[in-house]
């Protein structure tokens, strides 16, 4: 059980690194989305409503947008479903210009997302379970670092904490289909499996 109590009835939390105490135990998981009206709609459904590059469903005159939607991203030749208020807000505009009869409003966005959490800005882009080795920038055990995940030699997420830049560098090359800069290329020669491993 990865939260149980010590014999002292305190509340520990399962780590790789054993246990921790905690006061308070925050769990997210996500959300699962409501797809029964579309399902019913005979729309094609797989962990969100699919949809294209403008947002249209399987139903030529259906939209959807949003954390509901299942969306193709060409970067990484993936499709997916983010939960990010950030990707609703934008995906929302572009199924309202293409239902308006827009042909050159499309939804390109590599996933993106943010939270500050008191004085750490931690960010994160593309698809992490596509990552099958990851490079640094920076300590991870520190307060500022950037992960690179990569597979073999595409870079498929990046992963920061207070290194915003680094972030909007990345997202930047990402978006143009340009070449990564040299600063972060040339961490692909010491990529390990692990995430932190044993830093």
């Amino acid at each position: 059980m990865p939260i149980d109590q010590d014999a002292g009835g305190k509340t520990r939390v399962a780590t790789s690194a054993g246990y921790a105490l905690a006061d308070i135990v925050v769990v997210g998981i996500g959300v699962l989305p409501n797809v029964e009206l579309a399902a019913s709609s005979a729309l094609c459904v797989d962990d969100g409503i699919v949809v294209d590059e403008t947002c249209v469903t399987s139903d030529p005159q259906i939209f959807a947008a949003g954390e509901v939607s299942r969306y193709p991203i060409a970067h990484l030749g993936e499709s997916a479903r983010t939960e990010s208020w950030a990707a609703a807000s934008d995906q929302g505009s572009i199924a309202g210009q293409a239902a308006a009869g827009d042909a050159f409003a499309t939804y390109s966005e590599i996933p993106w997302l943010w939270s500050d959490q008191y004085t750490s800005g931690l960010q994160c882009i593309g698809l992490t379970r596509l990552a099958r080795t990851y490079s640094f920038i920076g300590d991870p055990e520190a307060d500022q670092w950037l992960a690179l995940g990569w597979n073999q030699q595409q870079l498929v997420c990046a992963i920061a904490a207070n290194r915003g830049r680094d972030v909007s560098a990345i997202r930047r090359a990402l978006k143009r289909n340009a070449a990564l800069p040299d600063i972060y290329l040339s961490t692909i020669s010491s990529a390990t499996p692990d995430f932190i491993g044993n830093r």
